[in-house]
């Protein structure tokens, strides 16, 4: 994940996998389902600032939004 930017609740993010982006964004980041794959985070996890250059699988909602924006359910964090 890249380019995470918060402001209040919001998140804007950037996914990039085999060399394509998508724009990533949630209202409130609460709302979003975070777990970790194969390791164990160590303290509470800060979305605003603990996601920028991690892997992870991300579950989103497409939407018809110009310019197209997907709105993220969930995120797993790899190792």
């Amino acid at each position: 994940m890249q380019n995470v930017h918060c402001h209040a609740l919001e998140i804007d993010l950037t996914m990039a996998a085999k060399g394509e982006t998508m724009a990533l964004h949630s209202a409130d980041f609460y709302k979003i389902g975070f777990k970790a794959l194969g390791f164990a985070p160590k303290g509470d996890l800060n979305p605003c600032k603990d996601l920028e250059g991690v892997s992870a699988k991300v579950e989103y909602v497409e939407s018809s939004a110009q310019p197209p924006v997907a709105h993220v359910v969930a995120i797993e964090l790899h190792k």
